[in-house]
């Protein structure tokens, strides 16, 4: 009896020490704020990671033959790309992932990364290489994802948050930026350098103090059915900086909604404004639109259809603030979009011309009501 209570104790011992143990790792864990979590890199291990790890980024990739050391899936083709996926990356270094001078397919996707200054940086890659999709991003309000001389690369499905510029890309041309939920940054995105023939296609883009800022980007981009609804600022288009100006691009079926500024503000030429929705936007203004350009047409000019404006009167052109004195001459008297804020049922104008019109009527006639009368009394009483 004595013995099995002297087991038992003993064995109490034991696993008070490994519950102090474990406890004790994980406290460790925790408080490091950089682990890396690998759910189907069966193949890769921390030492692995830790291996080509430099002093600023978690996952270091300078090289093809980085590629080959990390031991992602895939072999680099265009049809089985280098998969770095199904990663948790929370770190207080600068750079989550740092992939440069690369040649071969990667698809970086289904990722958890926060950095203390850049989540994903891409430099310096081969044409239409990279994939950044279905990730998750954030960083101590610096850079979510940012791209540099990586043309065609592919932005997809990522949620961004709480970052001083969720996509920042440059001399990067023929760029896709698609179905992105960008939230809680100061800019949404951002293109400072030559860029030109790049899409920015279907984003959800909401609470945010800026949208989307060109200047210097090259022209010739396609900004196309993006939710864009209560931030600060919505899209600017500038020439300020220079030579690679955002002319000639094409501004088609976005929702801009409750921005506190202009929902577009224009500073280049040459560009086409059509089926856009412009709700709520600049509410202490005249307008919901900025034009400093020139030649920049707001309608479809073969369709002779314009952009939807909440505060339209309901006659008449939509006139737009600035030095270009543009107007829309085709408004649309309903949104193309679903729209978070209720939109005016009666056009104010039209109440107003009615009602003009219509007193206007009454007073010629009680006017022509009493000529007659005095005609018709003057010719009873010639005398």
């Amino acid at each position: 009896m004595i013995q099995i209570q002297k087991f038992k104790s003993h064995l109490l011992i034991v696993g008070l020490f490994f519950f102090i143990l474990c406890f004790a790792n994980s406290e460790g864990f925790i408080q490091s704020k950089e682990y890396v979590i690998l759910n189907n890199l069966k193949d890769i291990n921390l030492n692995t990671l830790n291996s080509l790890d430099s002093d600023n980024c978690v996952i270091y990739i300078n090289s093809d033959q980085d590629l080959i050391n990390y031991s992602f899936p895939g072999s680099g083709s265009e049809n089985d790309p280098y998969h770095i996926e199904n990663l948790l990356i929370s770190t207080e270094k600068d750079y989550g992932i740092y992939l440069e001078n690369t040649t071969k397919y990667v698809l970086i996707q289904n990722c958890y990364i926060y950095a203390h200054y850049r989540a994903i940086e891409i430099y310096n890659t081969t044409e239409n290489t990279i994939t950044i999709k279905n990730n998750t991003c954030s960083s101590d309000n610096y850079f979510g994802i940012f791209v540099g001389k990586s043309p065609y690369i592919k932005i997809l499905k990522n949620i961004i948050y709480n970052c001083y510029y969720a996509i920042h890309f440059n001399d990067s041309p023929h760029a896709l930026v698609a179905n992105n939920t960008l939230f809680n940054n100061i800019c949404c995105i951002r293109v400072e350098y030559r860029s030109p023939y790049s899409r920015i296609l279907e984003n959800n883009i909401t609470n945010n103090y800026e949208v989307i800022y060109l200047t210097n980007s090259g022209g010739y981009f396609l900004i196309k059915d993006n939710l864009i609804v209560n931030n600060n600022f919505g899209i600017l288009l500038s020439s300020f900086l220079g030579p690679y100006y955002p002319d000639f691009c094409s501004i088609i079926h976005n929702l801009i909604e409750g921005t506190k500024w202009y929902g577009l503000l224009i500073d280049s030429n040459d560009n086409t404004i059509f089926h856009n929705s412009f709700v709520n936007n600049h509410l202490e203004g005249k307008s919901q639109a900025k034009d400093d350009g020139l030649n920049n047409v707001w309608y479809n000019e073969s369709l002779q259809e314009g952009n939807y404006w909440s505060d339209w009167w309901g006659f008449g052109s939509y006139n737009i603030d600035g030095s270009a004195k543009s107007y829309d001459p085709y408004p649309s008297e309903l949104p193309f979009h679903a729209t978070n804020t209720p939109t005016p049922q009666i056009f104010i104008g039209r109440v107003i011309l009615g009602l003009s019109l219509g007193l206007s009527c009454l007073a010629f006639i009680i006017i022509s009501f009493l000529i007659v009368k005095k005609l018709k009394k003057k010719r009873m009483n010639p005398g």
